[in-house]
């Protein structure tokens, strides 16, 4: 980490980089300029997981001490850009930039194999089998999203066909924040409301003898969040992401699979988690076990990310890789590449003011960056924000401005409140083309608790144009992506039968275009022969039967 101690007036603080002097002078509207560099020292004394978040909101509240600053631009002048030009401009990527973008994420991709502490970590799943469809057993998955807890009893019956049983449970919000034994204990008590819902006996060892009082069950662990996986079933935390932020994980070096484990064990449980899954690693198994030439995984939901079968021989930053048995060959190995932190420099990928507002009132500031322009957790925030801009000059919902009646007064605050504005409402707006826009004027008069006769067309078309503008933003470099997973692996694409892409998330789903979307960016950057042969497809819950998968793998290396 850097120390460099910047001066603004009155205000004097410590700050992580210049990049972040940068970041929250776009913000605050103010010139980088107008700070002074005191001193610059590199130091590796600083523990790595105060600065952020800390430092960002400290420099902040440094730019503001002697100078009220606006918190949104001049309103435009009558011969000033049209305001949703404006915005148009800022969220359009152009096929130079995408290209740029693909670009860089291919080279990022490589370094990223080659050594560590790469933007991209490329992590190694230690998955290194592929499925073939005929597999059987009965497995356990436990898919911890950013959202929800879901507990799956899976049954492979071979022929590709899979039998699941399954129950969500919606993640308390206190939980996010909680220590993390208390979170992985509240996961247990789930997995035991489960059995008791669905009336199977839940393995247990005999309190008096210690012996079994039913056989094993094993079970994959889908966490999906940032993990550093030194073996199938070992792994430790490299980042919080989603909201979460739970104390006894992050910087400890304490094993998931270890402290999960242990809380089975206090309750007496006979269930043995044998494999760690990212969720796109198992949303490609999931694939794989129905489709073979399913290669990558995506997932396009809460957040996002993707998984790839990459060659042994690019794995060359690890070496002989950490706990493989010397016995065993292989010739591919899944890789999580984290793509949410690719460019956290802001390098190529074109931010906004309200990108910027976003990212620094999060838990991780300055970090997940892609993830923050794509995943459904942030979509309709960046509309909410650039709503409440666009409404401060009276540019939209204008009515609420007067304040007159008491629920246009109460329809302000709710504007205000971030994360109000959710992402289901942006699918829900985009999906309107009709000429009168009702569904839009419904849905806005829903969010905001007004009659349908207090929002105007032109509120409508404001709004569905900012939903659809930051909406195609996020599919196309959710294309980038994939794009260069191709472009890094191109002989997945020479057969004529190509490759299908396993994608599972409500965006991919629900969002409307997304799909076409994501294919017409991926011709713009792969050309249209090689996309022809790149097959996207919807694999609904697909996190939990791959974990499923990944257990019996796990178990039958055990054994």
């Amino acid at each position: 980490m850097s120390d460099i101690r910047v001066q603004r007036r009155d205000g004097e603080i410590r700050v992580s980089s210049f990049r972040q002097v940068h970041h929250v002078a776009v913000l605050k509207r103010l010139d980088p300029a107008d700070f002074r560099i005191i001193t610059f020292r590199p130091t590796f004394l600083d523990p790595p997981t105060l600065a952020p978040r800390a430092l960002a909101r400290a420099l902040v509240l440094a730019t503001t001490i002697s100078t009220p600053i606006m918190s949104h631009p001049t309103p435009p002048s009558a011969d000033s850009e049209d305001p949703l030009a404006r915005l148009e401009r800022e969220f359009n990527l152009t096929p130079v930039q995408l290209s740029t973008i693909a670009t860089r994420f291919v080279n990022e991709m490589r370094k990223g194999l080659d050594r560590h502490g790469a933007t991209l970590p490329m992590i190694p799943t230690y998955v290194t089998s592929s499925v073939t469809g005929h597999e059987r057993g009965s497995y356990m998955a436990l898919d911890m999203g950013g959202t929800n807890l879901r507990v799956c009893r899976v049954d492979l019956e071979g022929a590709g066909r899979v039998s699941v049983e399954q129950e969500t449970f919606v993640i308390p919000a206190e939980l996010k924040l909680a220590p993390i034994v208390d979170l992985f204990d509240w996961v247990v008590s789930c997995v035991e409301l489960f059995f008791t819902h669905k009336g199977h006996p839940l393995p247990l060892v005999d309190p008096e003898t210690e012996a079994a009082q039913q056989d094993s069950l094993y079970v994959g662990f889908t966490f999906s969040f940032s993990v550093n996986q030194t073996a199938l079933n070992r792994g430790t935390l490299l980042a919080w992401s989603k909201g979460f932020h739970c104390p006894g994980l992050l910087g400890t070096g304490a094993d998931i699979v270890e402290l999960l484990q242990e809380s089975f064990r206090r309750r007496r449980h006979r269930i043995v988690v044998t494999a760690l899954v990212n969720d796109t690693a198992g949303t490609l198994l999931a694939c794989g076990y129905q489709d073979p030439t399913c290669k990558v995984g995506v997932i396009l939901g809460t957040g996002t990310n993707a998984a790839y079968y990459e060659t042994r021989s690019a794995l060359r930053k690890w070496g002989t890789l950490p706990h493989e048995d010397p016995r065993s060959s292989f010739t591919e190995m899944i890789i999580n590449t984290e793509w949410a932190e690719f460019d956290d420099e802001r390098d190529v990928v074109p931010v906004t003011r309200y990108d910027c507002e976003l990212d620094v009132a999060t838990n991780d500031v300055g970090t997940s960056i892609f993830e923050k322009l794509i995943s459904g957790l942030y979509l309709g925030e960046v509309v909410r924000l650039a709503l409440a801009d666009l409404h401060s000059h009276k540019l939209v919902f204008p009515r609420l401005a007067d304040g007159a009646d008491q629920p246009f007064r109460t329809a302000q605050k709710t504007l205000a409140e971030p994360y109000r504005f959710t992402s289901e409402y942006v699918s829900l707006i985009v999906a309107d083309t009709s000429s009168d826009l009702a569904a839009v004027a419904q849905v806005l008069a829903d969010f905001l608790g007004v009659p349908t006769a207090g929002i105007s067309h032109t509120d409508c078309v404001v709004v569905r144009t900012v939903c659809s503008l930051v909406g195609t933003r996020a599919a196309r470099l959710s294309a980038v992506g994939v794009a260069a997973i191709f472009t890094r692996r191109p002989e997945l694409l020479e057969k004529e039968e190509g490759s299908t892409v396993a994608v599972d998330g409500s965006l991919f789903e629900k969002y409307p275009g997304w799909v076409a979307i994501m294919e017409e960016t991926l011709r713009g950057l792969l050309g249209e022969e090689r996309t022809r042969r790149i097959r996207l497809r919807l694999v609904k819950d697909g996190s939990g039967i791959g974990a499923a998968i990944v257990a019996m793998l796990a178990a039958q290396q055990q054994k």
